[in-house]
């Protein structure tokens, strides 16, 4: 299980990295997931995501499916943000 929160997503505002943009991302990526990826399961996804409030706990499957869709329909940035939250929540996970 990894701990994500879409409502205060990072994302770097250049190559360099030094700048960083917080913004809300549940409704994009929901919406990625609910356009773009066909199932029962990304539907379920979506809607969880976009209805979540905060840090939300996800399976790695339902990792694996969002890192699948915003590799293939995001910005850099964005994958970037994605991949900084995904390594800072395995860190917390190894903490404890």
């Amino acid at each position: 299980m990894r701990k994500l929160n879409f409502r205060e997503f990072s994302i770097p505002t250049g190559i360099t990295r030094k700048t960083r943009q917080v913004m809300d991302a549940r409704e994009p990526i929901a919406d990625l997931l609910y356009t773009r990826v066909n199932g029962i399961r990304a539907h379920h996804l979506a809607f969880k995501i976009f209805e979540s409030t905060g840090e939300t706990e996800f399976e790695e499957e339902e990792v694996e499916m969002i890192r699948a869709v915003v590799e293939r329909y995001c910005l850099p940035g964005v994958i970037d943000g994605l991949e900084d939250m995904l390594n800072k929540s395995l860190e917390t996970d190894k903490e404890k």
